[in-house]
């Protein structure tokens, strides 16, 4: 007997809560203020942690889409959600400024890289030559906001009621969970041609050649070093100004809700 096919919307769905978790990891500026105070160490030396996983996770990407595929996205994931665990697990438990930079700018930063290029490929795939293609991308790409306006107030919550150790390793947890499920239940899809011609067997070098290429990575790349790193010091800066630490948290999530706005405007506009 046949088994029944599976809605491709469930991968959609699968997707958009895989994209959300960039929302737990840019809640880091929610963590600046009491690792400041708890554990003594400056600013500066803390957002050396963020600032390596922005640089970190931006190598990672394109190397996790490369894993996925040569070994499809349940490996990936499965990597994805052990560097993850493990990197934020370590961060949690870190007795130096340098243990929490290595374990969260790096390790987690690696794992992180499972979460963008394999998801939007494998969910597009699905949708492939389906008017509701661009629909289904958008819903993935939104993830990305809806992550940052849910999760930060989510992870003050957690650092108040236990700390910023218990903060963390909730994050991992869920991370981990998250990306669990995502390997058990996102097998490849079934027409798993590439979207875009690639050199077979070897990763994609030659895509650096196009000048078009070349621009928009110097574009995700500059909105990576600039805005992000930035964003990571809103609420810090807003409880230097007076701002209760229970409302600051909101700095983030509103950055999040003028993005989710965009991303609707211009993701419904590409459908028409």
């Amino acid at each position: 007997m046949e088994r029944p096919q599976t809605s491709p919307w469930i991968y959609a769905l699968l997707g958009c809560s895989i994209t959300m978790l960039f929302g737990l990891f840019n809640s880091f500026g929610v963590l600046l203020k009491p690792l400041e105070h708890t554990m003594g160490w400056s600013r500066l030396t803390i957002s050396v942690a963020f600032s390596l996983y922005t640089w970190v996770y931006s190598l990672s990407t394109p190397v996790m889409g490369w894993l996925d595929d040569r070994v499809g996205p349940r490996a990936v994931y499965a990597l994805g959600a052990g560097l993850i665990g493990a990197g934020l697990l370590l961060a949690s438990s870190a007795r130096t400024a340098v243990q929490f930079d290595l374990a969260f700018g790096v390790i987690a930063a690696s794992g992180a890289g499972a979460l963008w290029a394999p998801t939007l490929s494998n969910v597009t795939k699905r949708f492939h030559g389906s008017p509701a293609q661009w629909r289904a991308t958008t819903l993935v790409v939104m993830g990305n906001s809806l992550g940052f306006l849910f999760f930060p107030p989510l992870v003050g919550i957690a650092l108040r009621r236990g700390g910023w150790r218990v903060a963390i390793a909730a994050m991992a947890l869920y991370s981990a969970s998250v990306l669990a499920v995502a390997a058990v239940a996102m097998g490849r899809p079934r027409s798993d041609a590439p979207l875009f011609p690639a050199p077979r067997g070897g990763f994609p070098w030659p895509a650096f050649r196009r000048p078009a290429f070349r621009y928009l990575f110097i574009a995700y790349a500059s909105f990576s070093a600039t805005i992000t790193l930035v964003m990571a010091h809103f609420p810090a800066h807003a409880q230097d100004h007076g701002l209760p630490e229970a409302t600051s948290t909101v700095t983030i999530s509103l950055v999040g809700l003028g993005s989710l706005v965009g991303q609707s405007i211009f993701g419904l506009a590409l459908t028409r």
